[in-house]
């Protein structure tokens, strides 16, 4: 952010410079996010408890216009078990899938790897970097 000095009293003004598009579009994103409980973009983290009816996929996505502009998504994973797996991601433009490893069992077929820890989410749109959203992957809790 550039800022500005007026004359007066330690005045000052921020003025945010923002490229703007050879359509004349100026992105505008509000930030990136999970779906939540009801099904709106406004979640920025989220506990997964694994079990075998996990979704098949999780999605984040840049919530506001980003006026055809590339984006570039970057991940970070902390396991919290000794395995060096990892979820596995894919962003095309606004939106990114987190989704699981899949292995070919030979006696039962194709069956998740489901990792444990922290896998944390940035996407950079028009030179701003949005994030992260946060995902923690846990054991379920035995019902009482």
């Amino acid at each position: 952010m550039k800022k500005i000095k007026l004359p007066g009293l330690n005045r000052e003004i921020g003025i945010r410079m923002v490229k703007e598009s050879a359509e004349g579009c100026i992105p505008a994103i509000e930030g990136l996010f999970l779906l939540d409980e009801n099904m709106e973009w406004r979640a920025t983290s989220k506990d997964v408890p694994l079990k075998e009816d996990i979704p098949s996929y999780l999605p984040v996505r840049l919530v506001g216009n980003i006026c055809d502009e590339e984006v570039t998504w970057e991940t970070e994973w902390q396991p919290t078990s000794s395995s060096a797996l990892s979820p596995v991601f894919s962003g095309i433009g606004p939106v990114g899938i987190v989704g699981f490893q899949l292995h070919y069992d030979y006696w039962t077929s194709f069956y998740a790897y489901l990792p444990l820890g922290v896998l944390r989410i940035n996407a950079t749109c028009a030179g701003r970097t949005f994030g992260p959203v946060t995902i923690t992957f846990l054991i379920e809790a035995a019902p009482q």
